[in-house]
């Protein structure tokens, strides 16, 4: 129940916030980090789970699987809202912002980055992997949030 008390709470409190692209793939990254942040035993928990299961366990494909969903989803909508680069290759686009993701909570867990830092680390990350892909003023919005 904290969880989803917690989870519900950050959402509201960021979607009252003006986001700086149409897509939730920023506000994704900042829940995610918060989560992370609020309940570090239980993310660590879910981590290990993911890290050492096998390709083809129902765990990586809900959390892989739905994160890859998820990017997609949200990469078609900034290209409809005309803040991709046409030349972007979404599939490619949204596995990076799987991968870096996945590696941010393993740099984390392995003490490369401390838990008061990671909800920088890992927005910060999210953001640099989308700034060659976006377009000019999709870009100058997202390095404000850098």
């Amino acid at each position: 129940m904290r969880r989803l008390k917690t989870f519900w709470q950050i959402s509201m409190r960021w979607l009252l916030k003006p986001i700086a692209l149409a897509s939730d793939v920023f506000l994704h990254a900042l829940i995610v980090a918060a989560q992370i942040v609020d309940s570090p035993r239980y993310e660590e928990a879910v981590g290990k789970m993911l890290f050492s299961a096998d390709a083809q366990d129902p765990i990586v494909r809900l959390l892989i699987g739905t994160s890859l969903s998820f990017n997609s989803e949200e990469l078609a909508e900034m290209a409809v809202c005309g803040e991709l680069r046409e030349e972007t290759d979404r599939k490619f686009l949204a596995r990076s912002l799987s991968s870096i993701g996945w590696s941010t909570i393993l740099m984390w867990m392995k003490g490369y980055v401390a838990l008061h830092d990671f909800k920088q680390e890992y927005v910060r990350s999210a953001v640099t992997i989308m700034l060659p892909h976006v377009t000019r003023s999709a870009e100058v919005r997202l390095r404000q949030q850098l």
